[in-house]
């Protein structure tokens, strides 16, 4: 039996680090060398809770090529099962290309390729024999298969539509988010997830406020990336995230997931499988690449040294 299974993309990243984004007509240099690594959002988190201790499966797909094989290998040297792997024998792995400035924001240019459709034929019985589904961007027919096959078998939900899918709002996603018990997004997606105009600008209040109409019964998770993270659920709090230098922010919300993920099939409450995953998501960033979250050893020790505040709303 699996502890967490992951479905969502599988790409291969290519990282610039350059002091300022290219604007138009103008040369940006990188600082140092380009890097190669493995990405996509499930990817990441199940690496991440691959590296705190867990039995993690992944399902997504990948071309038959070069970077695919890279993927992997990946996958095989950081201890994620890949029996639910589905290769693509006609479309390319997806690449990801992603640029980091001096402050370790990024901006991405992704080719999906053979990441999606992902279809339902191919997810095997396998992946339901688990504690936890988490869930992240991919096409609506699989999300939809996989919520309710999980729900019809008592697994819990957990749903991190992201980028990717946050977009289609609210109205379109209600079939898969009745079958989630845990909802986690950013404040930019969720506001796009509540389809609330203006979404950049909307305050937190207001998206909480929307959230909680929308949601009732079950538990928000709302990412606010160094400021502090909102848990909406019957006894909602606020969890203060730790201050650290940042290098990369690529990939800090999908170690939070993954430790989140990780924290909550060991038992423990909402309040410390947040106080963990910031800490997770916090140690990610010191360091370059998606996928750089920390071991289960650098996780405790860094939780040893630090608190956070809970407050309740």
């Amino acid at each position: 039996m699996h502890d967490i299974s992951m479905i969502g993309h599988i790409l291969y990243d290519v990282r610039c680090y350059t002091d300022d984004f290219p604007m138009p007509d103008r040369m940006s240099l990188t600082k140092g060398r380009i890097r190669y690594s493995a990405g996509g959002s499930a990817c990441n988190s199940a690496v991440c809770a691959a590296n705190l201790g867990k039995n993690v499966t992944m399902c997504g797909k990948i071309g038959f090529d070069d970077y695919g094989i890279f993927l992997i290998q990946n996958f095989i040297s950081k201890k994620v099962d890949t029996s639910n792997i589905i290769i693509d024998y006609h479309e390319p792995t997806g690449i990801s290309v992603v640029i980091i400035n001096r402050d370790g924001e990024p901006e991405i240019v992704e080719m999906l390729g053979a990441n999606e459709p992902v279809s339902v034929r191919d997810i095997k019985a396998d992946f339901f024999d688990t504690k936890l589904v988490h869930m992240t961007g991919t096409n609506l027919s699989a999300l939809m298969y996989v919520s309710t096959s999980a729900k019809e078998r008592n697994v819990k939900v957990m749903f991190d539509p992201g980028r990717s899918v946050s977009h289609f709002g609210y109205s379109k996603l209600e079939p898969i988010l009745r079958n989630c018990d845990i909802v986690i997004s950013n404040r930019v997606e969720m506001a796009r997830l509540m389809e609330i105009e203006n979404e950049r600008s909307a305050g937190i209040d207001e998206i909480a406020d929307r959230a909680r109409e929308v949601f009732d019964g079950k538990v928000l998770i709302i990412k606010q990336g160094s400021e502090k993270t909102i848990v909406l659920c019957d006894r909602s709090f606020e969890v203060d995230t730790f201050k650290v230098d940042v290098v990369d922010t690529l990939g800090a919300g999908d170690t939070f997931a993954g430790a989140f993920a990780t924290a909550l099939v060991e038992g423990k409450s909402l309040e410390d499988c947040t106080v963990f995953a910031n800490a997770a998501a916090a140690l990610k960033v010191t360091k370059e690449g998606a996928q750089s979250s920390p071991t289960r050893e650098e996780l405790e020790a860094f939780l040893d040294k630090v608190s956070a505040q809970v407050r309740y709303l």
